[in-house]
């Protein structure tokens, strides 16, 4: 899917991690449960996985929530991904260098 990608990676490697999918309960929302997975999930990654160089995710252009919490959480946008999902629809994607 990625190679599919209208951009460039921060580090050309094929040492990832891409996290695919984040979902909390609409009763849940707005909790933190979400930034407290992806803090548990770095602090992991960067403390236990040393041969992990880069977290990878992509969101939908119009989930600007997701967009909010993966560029707070100190990932990069680095390209677009065209019609992945559905026809005409873009998603961006985001990069994290976990090590250095």
């Amino acid at each position: 899917m990625y190679d599919a990608m209208d951009g460039k990676w921060q580090l050309n490697t094929d040492q990832y991690l891409v996290i695919h999918r984040v979902a909390i309960h609409s009763a849940h929302a707005g909790n933190g449960y979400a930034s407290g997975l992806f803090n548990n999930v770095i602090d992991y990654i960067k403390q236990n996985r040393p041969d992990i160089l880069s977290l990878r995710i992509d969101t939908h252009e119009d989930n600007v929530p997701m967009q909010h919490l993966i560029e707070k959480n100190g990932f990069t946008r680095v390209g677009t991904l065209f019609g992945v999902y559905r026809p005409e629809e873009n998603s961006y994607v985001y990069e994290l260098l976990t090590q250095g």
